[in-house]
């Protein structure tokens, strides 16, 4: 994963130039969100954060998490509108999260696109199983290639309520 991140970063500043356009009739919003989060979880709890985003259908999104600490193991969903926490991960097309990597990695998808337009939650999970301690930190990072709105942190540490973790 961390070889890909410079070509990833590479590419997303091009793609952040081409949506800044100076553009006034083009939709409104955002197309880098990034944030410092945090667990402090519950004994044998894998507690999560969730966050909502407006999308557009046909969006392509690059969803990472990084700078993990805490011996954190990170677990992974997006879930598309309509669809509840604990339902189809978009990330994998289970009701699983996605959990490939180990304690403070950095994890994500580089190449999602999004079906449907509507509001999605993206889910950071911290494993209780695989992680040590109770809490840590991490940063995520969302980029757009068009632009989309930021709702609000819907869920912070709270039990996961996917029945466990997958990696297609």
């Amino acid at each position: 994963m961390k070889k890909i991140l410079p070509l990833f970063w590479t590419l997303s500043a091009v793609l952040l130039c081409v949506a800044c356009s100076s553009d006034d009739d083009g939709p409104s919003g955002i197309t880098l969100f990034e944030v410092n989060g945090m667990w402090d979880c519950a004994q044998s709890e894998s507690c999560q954060d969730v966050y909502e985003f407006q999308f557009q259908a046909g969006t392509r999104v690059s969803f990472f998490i990084e700078d993990v600490t805490g011996s954190s193991v990170v677990r992974l969903a997006v879930h598309a509108p309509n669809i509840p926490l604990g339902g189809t991960n978009v990330l994998t097309g289970n009701a699983l999260e996605l959990q490939c990597e180990g304690q403070d990695e950095e994890t994500g998808d580089p190449n999602l696109v999004l079906s449907t337009t509507g509001v999605y939650q993206f889910v950071v999970t911290r494993d209780w199983g695989l992680s040590a301690g109770f809490d840590g930190t991490y940063q995520m990072t969302i980029i757009s290639d068009t632009p989309f709105q930021e709702l609000t942190q819907t869920v912070d540490d709270v039990d996961s309520l996917s029945l466990g973790t997958d990696c297609p």
